[in-house]
């Protein structure tokens, strides 16, 4: 497909102001009356040697548990929650928790909804308070995920 140069100084101005794809995609759609698939956009940025406007993301106390995954919440005495980017065989989502006394752990939740916990350290067990607040967390990040899924973020 052959863009001429306002085009592509438009696709390149559009491509700096969002950092969605399918933004782009439905912006060259409606201003040229192209139907590209997305695959096609993702092609034409690359060919155009263009990226998308990156995300800032804010730094914060815990880089280390960002780094593993999605940061969902971070209490003030370490305990911190993570999804994992790539869901394990057999779970609907999982990630890492530290709780209020450092420990590890690994946590999954089945098909089934049962939460499952693995601590790093054998025979470890969070308090009570722990697992009533990583519950919490895990569930206010369900929500969240479930709203941002039929919203079709």
């Amino acid at each position: 497909m052959n863009f001429t140069d306002e085009q592509v100084i438009r696709i390149r101005e559009w491509a700096q102001q969002t950092s969605n794809l399918s933004n782009l995609q439905t912006q060259i759609n409606a201003i040229y009356n192209l139907h590209l698939t997305y695959m096609e956009v993702r092609f034409l940025l690359d060919d155009l040697g263009l990226a998308l406007k990156k995300v800032e993301s804010k730094p914060t106390a815990n880089s280390n548990a960002e780094q593993e995954g999605e940061l969902i919440e971070e209490g003030g005495s370490g305990f911190s929650v993570t999804v994992d980017p790539v869901t394990k065989p057999g779970a609907l989502i999982n990630g890492q928790v530290i709780f209020s006394d450092c420990q590890k752990a690994a946590w999954h939740l089945d098909e089934l909804g049962r939460l499952g916990l693995k601590p790093q350290q054998l025979g470890y067990r969070p308090s009570q308070e722990d697992l009533v607040h990583f519950q919490e967390e895990v569930q206010k990040h369900l929500t969240q995920l479930s709203q941002r899924n039929t919203l079709g973020f």
